[in-house]
């Protein structure tokens, strides 16, 4: 263990022979429990990054193997210089890197009552003015969820908090790092009513989070919102009673942006179609079938994209199904199947007559399209 920090600085050598016998000492070095202690110095006053980071990486995977080989009191003491790197590290990818040790001890030691500060620490963390504490604690919050609701279940509204201030944070980063942490939360709820108004609670933030990310561009991180609220739909959808309206409203508002791009429009109209899927009668009971339809029924004359964006190694085939005049025609097909043709039929066709004459041959296209329903 002397030798450490070459050992280190060689795993990050750019020759392939030198790092290929630091990895072979690094592996006989693995069976000493002392390593746990010695990586976890490097990690917090190594004074290079990529030395810090790498430690923590090799840190992580090692740690569980020797965790019960280590002491009570340097077990006590590495968790605090986490908790403590967690907040002084000025380095956002080493940062990262201490937090997934931290996630990884977390899950060995807060379901026996082994950490019990750890709750509390993220939930000042996310407090904190300085947004790199406040975005790594979610980080910490989306790996540990399952681990820390089995021991929060009293407290599952101060999560419930800490969330719904995280999705509403001035910082995207941070807005990232809560959408994250609340899929995961809404994965590890009970079905218990409390539980489920606390959940619902977080609907309105999801989607301002979502127009918000969108609105700066980060088109790729808002798509986070439509697997938060597909979750929601097939797991909790008791969370969505009322709040429907809002999530088609939001939905409906992506798919109709020429300026966004394929992905984000059809990942909006996929939502939709897991509510057609699963919740029809809320959709009826809404009154939101035919204004859903009259959305629908131009997007069937949508012009395709030659290439998608953001879809890579896709056939014919398959980009034909991502198209966004595609989907909305499946979506109106959907909705024939799944609610009474009186609710849909009048509609398609107030559309597709007047449209089967109209000089733009996007409507004439569409107007065509949206009768092929069965």
């Amino acid at each position: 263990l002397a030798n450490l920090p070459e050992l280190l600085r060689a795993l990050l050598a750019s020759d392939n022979a030198v790092r290929d016998t630091a990895e072979a000492t690094l592996k006989v070095l693995g069976k000493d429990p002392a390593l746990v202690p010695a990586l976890l110095g490097h990690v917090r006053s190594d004074p290079d990054a990529q030395v810090r980071q790498l430690s923590a990486v090799v840190l992580k995977r090692r740690i569980l193997g020797h965790w019960q080989k280590l002491s009570k009191d340097t077990q006590e003491q590495v968790k605090n210089v986490l908790l403590d790197g967690v907040v002084k590290e000025p380095m956002a990818a080493v940062r990262r890197s201490i937090a997934d040790v931290v996630s990884k001890v977390a899950k060995a030691t807060v379901p026996m009552g082994q950490w019990n500060q750890l709750p509390e620490f993220l939930a000042q963390c996310t407090q904190s003015p300085e947004e790199g504490h406040r975005d790594v604690a979610f980080v910490i919050f989306a790996s540990l969820t399952e681990t820390i609701v089995t021991v929060m279940t009293q407290h599952f509204a101060t999560l419930g908090g800490l969330f719904q201030n995280g999705l509403s944070d001035p910082s995207i980063k941070v807005r990232i790092a809560a959408m994250r942490a609340v899929n995961a939360l809404i994965s590890n709820v009970s079905g218990e009513p409390s539980e489920i108004q606390i959940v619902k609670n977080l609907v309105p933030h999801i989607l301002n989070a979502a127009r918000k990310a969108i609105a700066a561009g980060e088109e790729e991180s808002a798509g986070l919102a439509y697997e938060v609220l597909d979750e929601l739909i097939e797991s909790q959808p008791a969370a969505l009673t009322g709040q429907i309206p809002e999530v088609v409203s939001f939905c409906v508002e992506v798919a109709q942006a020429p300026a966004l791009s394929t992905v984000t429009r059809r990942r909006a109209l996929d939502v939709i179609a897991f509510l057609a899927r699963f919740k029809p009668k809320a959709l009826l009971r809404a009154k939101l079938v035919q204004p859903l339809l009259r959305v629908l029924c131009p997007l069937c004359g949508e012009p395709k994209e030659a290439e998608l964006a953001g879809e890579d190694d896709v056939d014919a085939e398959e980009e034909e199904e991502m198209q966004v005049q595609t989907v909305a025609a499946q979506l109106v097909d959907l909705l024939a199947l799944k609610v009474p043709a009186k609710h849909v039929l009048p509609e398609v066709l107030a559309f597709a007559a007047p449209g089967i004459s109209s000089p733009d041959p996007k409507r004439r296209h569409a107007a065509v399209a949206c009768p092929r329903i069965h």
